[in-house]
């Protein structure tokens, strides 16, 4: 019974101004069930001292990482401190839709009555916002087949399009016992959530389902975020880990995600990595990912002016 379950909601943050209004979306939840928040600061206790807020309606936990730890610290020390059936993930700068958490649980509990021999992993269809503008685009159009390889999904023939394949984190709900045996990478600085999905993925066996709904509201250009970097030698070497990836799929990333990054850098030893790396993967860029290649030698201003302008633009995450 919906009930009897606890659903554990792992926020890590730099108490970033958007921390309340985030918080805020987790106590709106209509979720029937209990639920408990552990927020996780990576900053130091003495220097930060935080209080729970006296009119939160939920158990919340308040834990700090000591200070420069990172996210994927942070979730795993979330997740050892949380006593749920069921982990949520949300980022400080992100929110929920009221329905999230009783849709997911819905939708998750139906797949669990079809197989319970393998976790799920439930995500869903978002909209980004942007200071206080809502985007009426919802995200991602296509959603991933069960058994679709996230690797396949995310970035083979990616498109150069705002609506294009995603899996969020601040989307995803997960089994506990798939959260404590499937470790985020805290080695990792950048694609930490697709790092994730992949491991759960394959050496979890997890199945992955996406609500048709936008239910959460993912906030772009916040403070802090290093979504927008150009970073891509922390992108190819993530890459070359990749063991089990098809060609066409390493060959979509390198030019959509590592040689955009190195023109947006202008890094010409970057843009050479990545050439060198495409011709050892003995495949060509599909023609979506080559075009968002190309968005990362316009200045970034005048891509945003662009994306502004026409929704259909490529976008940049």
């Amino acid at each position: 019974m919906a009930a009897d379950l606890l659903i554990s909601v792992v926020v890590p943050s730099t108490l970033r101004p958007s921390l309340g209004r985030t918080l805020q979306s987790v106590a709106a939840q209509d979720w029937s069930g209990r639920l408990e928040v552990i927020l996780v600061i990576d900053l130091d206790a003495e220097t930060h001292p935080v209080g729970v807020p006296n009119d939160f309606p939920f158990a919340m936990t308040i834990l700090f990482t000591g200070g420069r730890r990172g996210g994927a610290s942070a979730r795993n020390m979330g997740v050892d401190a949380a006593e749920g059936d069921y982990i949520a993930f949300l980022d400080d700068d992100d929110l929920w839709e009221p329905n999230k958490l009783s849709s997911q649980m819905s939708l998750l509990r139906a797949e669990l009555h079809e197989d319970r021999d393998r976790p799920v992993i439930v995500s869903s269809q978002i909209r980004h916002q942007r200071d206080d503008l809502l985007d009426d685009s919802v995200i991602p159009k296509r959603l991933i087949e069960p058994d679709e390889r996230v690797e396949e999904y995310l970035f083979r023939g990616r498109t150069p399009s705002n609506r294009r394949q995603s899996l969020y984190t601040s989307t995803l709900l997960v089994s506990a016992e798939l959260a404590r045996s499937v470790r985020w990478d805290e080695t990792l600085t950048r694609h930490q959530d697709w790092d994730w999905l992949i491991s759960a993925q394959r050496l979890g066996g997890a199945r992955i389902f996406q609500v048709r709904e936008p239910l959460v509201r993912i906030v772009v250009g916040s403070t802090g975020s290093i979504s927008g970097g150009s970073d891509w030698e922390s992108s190819l070497a993530w890459l070359q880990r990749q063991r089990e990836w098809s060609r066409q799929a390493q060959a979509d990333f390198l030019a959509a995600q590592t040689l955009r990054y190195a023109l947006q850098a202008r890094s010409w030893p970057g843009v050479f990595s990545t050439i060198r790396a495409l011709s050892m993967s003995k495949r060509l860029p599909s023609a979506g990912p080559a075009l968002i290649a190309l968005a990362g030698a316009l200045p970034r201003h005048t891509l945003n002016k662009v994306l502004v302008r026409n929704r259909r633009a490529t976008s940049v995450r």
